[in-house]
């Protein structure tokens, strides 16, 4: 799936939240290959998603939606959105854009439109629209409203009320199911992945970059997906479904943190065009690694991926990248905004984005007035 814009109301801590994933301008040169939809080079995309923003001003919970829309359409299953509403006296909604990745020569863009009131589907809606050669994603979506294909069903509601569990009808289901079978990948510091999985030579790699004490891994057979990891000092250290075992404390917070990012390389390497979110997985590891990692996902990516990335890692914007591949969020008591830097630089000369971030024009740093207080009590 290429997602182009979503729209969420009512989800989470998400109140009349949109966010978009166009570029308007064509780039002579980027650093980025095939940010465009293949046989339709104006149907621009953004194929790397660089999110930043202070802490809880919605970086990790977006990801999250996004696994729930996922999640909803694979299985069909409301009461996963059920989960996600902030406010059950009021409407929540959902609104995505999208391509599905698919081996037909002629693709459509796709407007799904989820409406949930009081454990009631209000709405469900799916739109469709075949893509003309020369459309851009504005001239495609305007023609999609005014003359797309468009399927609407209405309210669907459980007849046990004591329980008031969402589902959905039979015509639901149906119509849902022509959009699922098109495959992600979320990775979350509090989560592991359930069978992860792991390519030999780049967690030697990657696990020789972050402790130059490592030797060597091997594959081990009849274990948990075991490696071992052998070290300078003649020691090793088995790791079973990418965790060393309890209590061993041999390994650094970088490197394991290490053990993720090979997975998410190799995920990359064997899952192509799909969606990828990989939430604040450097936490403990150089600027230098970060950026270089961030370069070898860029080569790696399918032409029809997406890969969106959650840091705190201001170094990031001296990386050379489309300004438009950064999005800033900032969060205050009730609304989360985005800011596009593409929108607000227009100067190209005026693009020293880690300075403009450092001296807050993109409203991400956090207010610690309240923290100076504790000193002065």
């Amino acid at each position: 799936m290429i997602m182009m814009n979503l729209e969420i109301d009512n989800f989470f801590c998400f109140k009349d939240f949109s966010i978009n994933f166009s570029y308007k301008r064509k780039l002579n040169k980027s650093t980025i290959p095939y940010e465009y939809l293949e046989d339709y080079p104006n149907f621009r995309f953004k194929k790397l998603n660089i999110l930043m923003g202070s802490n809880a001003s919605g970086k990790t919970v977006f990801g999250k939606m996004l696994m729930v829309i996922f999640n909803f359409l694979e299985q069909r299953n409301l009461n996963l959105l059920l989960d996600a509403i902030n406010l059950n006296t009021e409407e929540a909604k959902f609104t995505l854009d999208f391509i599905l990745p698919n081996s037909i020569s002629k693709k459509s863009l796709y407007r799904l439109e989820v409406v949930i009131f009081k454990n009631i589907v209000e709405k469900l809606e799916l739109i469709e629209c075949e893509l003309e050669k020369l459309d851009s994603f504005e001239i495609a979506l305007e023609r999609l409203l005014s003359s797309g294909k468009r399927e609407t069903l209405f309210k669907s509601k459980n007849n046990n009320e004591e329980k008031m569990e969402l589902v959905l009808t039979r015509e639901m289901k149906d119509l849902l199911e022509k959009l699922s079978n098109f495959g992600w990948y979320f990775c979350f510091p509090e989560e592991g992945v359930d069978k992860p999985r792991y390519r030999k030579n780049v967690l030697e790699i990657i696990l020789k970059t972050f402790d130059t004490s490592i030797t060597k891994v091997e594959k081990v057979k009849n274990t948990n997906n075991g490696f071992l990891i052998y070290f300078t000092h003649g020691k090793n250290l088995l790791i079973q479904d990418g965790k060393p075992p309890a209590g061993n404390n041999m390994l650094s917070s970088g490197t394991k943190e290490g053990i993720k990012i090979a997975e998410v390389i190799t995920a990359i390497l064997d899952l192509k065009n799909r969606p990828f979110y990989i939430d604040e997985q450097f936490v403990h590891v150089h600027p230098e690694i970060e950026k270089t990692i961030i370069s070898i996902i860029i080569d790696l990516i399918g032409k029809e991926s997406q890969v969106f990335f959650t840091t705190h890692n201001l170094e990031i914007l001296d990386m050379n990248l489309p300004i438009h591949s950064f999005v800033f969020l900032h969060r205050d008591k009730y609304i989360t905004e985005v800011i596009y830097p593409e929108k607000i630089l227009v100067n190209k000369n005026d693009r020293g984005l880690k300075n403009l971030a450092e001296n807050n024009l993109f409203n991400t740093i956090p207010d610690v007035s309240l923290l100076e207080t504790i000193s002065e009590e």
